[in-house]
């Protein structure tokens, strides 16, 4: 249709000159007035040309956006990446005073969902079925990460999930390079972690290319110490213990902020350094409360020496401090840790762990830890770990422990 506007238009052109010239040929007077009298009208088509070219125009642009084809459905929205997890682990030891030991037991089953359900939107979601809950379905984390907010560099992510403090607290323990919880972490969060429901902000700072560096920050409620709320009940009916258990010792809304850097030192190895902030209130307590907060530095090292091997340095530090009427306290803990992969099967580490016990639990902990694990695919292994060390109940202890690892499908957690 343009194309005919475009020839009508050159045609108009052509009449109009040939018009003129005949005219200008020709000498009676009347002839001039005739002249204008064409230009004029010229002028009107050339006018009405351009306002219909104008509509039409519009018009093609109207349909276009009518019959426009609808956005394609996500294949990962149809069939999302579904995974099945189980963790067994068992061990043997000289403290009596630990009811777990000399037994090997299937410790959990775990059921990923994870999908995109838009372009810039992931939904994930980890169901377990644990041991101590008689293998009961449990949601561990469900929740939507917005990886991108319109144009900004800003993301956020809204659920119950890990809380983002330190590096390890976010894996699930089959992530782990090692079978046991660190014992800063156990001290701190719990023998399950620190599990939280909220919100996060995140922001991508802009960096030169070979630097990452992101800053969260977090607005969550009261924290579940132990994931499992029997075990919450249990406490809360005996005030002594409830007092004197691992824990962060949170029952309200908690804040953090955490400022995450990651630079590449050459084309094969890594650095990472994080730093967290977490604060809150105690329980009251004779008509007070106390104020908590909780400071974290980590740092990783990895470097690969080839195409399945890996060198890694690892290690975490916190301190817990609890202020109010009484004054303030402050306990610390860290753990340090080496680990290196020859190929493809094996690995080898070695865990150092050393930490103090919230306020108002006495004593500390310290132990080290010898760890071989045999890979056999992705999501299947076979880990050994001995561990030697001292601990309230038992100065001196010795435990061998065993875990297996095995699962199927697309497993995505964040792994080390």
């Amino acid at each position: 249709m343009k194309r005919i506007i475009a020839v009508l238009s050159t045609l108009l052109t052509l009449l109009s000159i040939t018009a003129i010239c005949t005219a200008q040929d020709e000498s009676s007077p009347n002839k001039n007035e005739e002249i204008e009298a064409v230009k004029q009208e010229m002028e009107a088509m050339k006018a009405r040309m351009e306002e219909l070219q104008q509509k039409l125009e519009a018009l093609q642009k109207a349909e276009e956006e009518k019959t426009a084809p609808a956005a394609p459905v996500s294949s990962s929205l149809l069939n999302p990446d579904i995974t099945l997890l189980g963790n067994a682990t068992g061990h043997i030891g000289s403290d009596k005073g630990d009811p777990d030991r000399d037994r090997l037991r299937l410790d959990e089953i775990e059921l990923g969902i994870q999908s995109r359900v838009y372009p810039d939107i992931r939904a994930d979601m980890f169901v377990g079925l644990g041991r101590e809950e008689d293998f009961k379905a449990e949601l561990e984390e469900g929740y939507l990460t917005f990886l991108r907010l319109g144009n900004s560099a800003f993301g956020a992510r809204v659920g119950k999930m890990l809380t983002p403090i330190g590096k390890v607290n976010t894996l699930h323990p089959h992530s782990w390079l090692y079978i046991d919880r660190p014992a800063p972490l156990n001290a701190f969060f719990g023998d399950h972690g620190l599990t939280t429901n909220g919100a996060m902000l995140s922001y991508m700072i802009p960096t030169p290319s070979d630097l990452f560096a992101r800053l969260e920050l977090g607005l969550w409620d009261s924290p579940a110490i132990h994931a499992h709320e029997h075990e919450a009940e249990e406490r809360a009916a005996d005030e002594e213990e409830s007092e004197a258990a691992p824990g962060l010792g949170t029952d309200r809304a908690l804040k953090s902020a955490r400022l995450w850097l990651s630079r590449a030192l050459g084309e094969a190895a890594e650095l990472e350094f994080g730093t967290s902030y977490l604060w809150g209130k105690a329980p009251e307590y004779e008509g007070s409360r106390d104020k908590i907060d909780m400071l974290a530095f980590d740092m990783t090292y990895r470097r690969w020496p080839g195409a399945f091997s890996r060198v890694m340095f690892q290690g975490e530090y916190f301190s817990h401090r609890r202020r109010g009427a009484e004054g303030g306290h402050r306990r610390n803990g860290y753990y340090l840790f080496a680990g290196y992969k020859p190929g493809r099967y094996w690995e080898y580490g070695l865990r150092y762990d050393w930490t103090a016990f919230p306020y108002p639990m006495p004593g500390r902990e310290n132990s080290l830890s010898a760890i071989l694990t045999h890979y056999l695919n992705e999501t299947t292994c076979a880990r050994l770990q001995l561990k030697r060390g001292s601990r309230p109940s038992r100065d001196n202890f010795t435990e061998f422990w065993l875990q297996l690892i095995f699962g199927a499908g697309p497993h995505s957690h964040p792994l080390q």
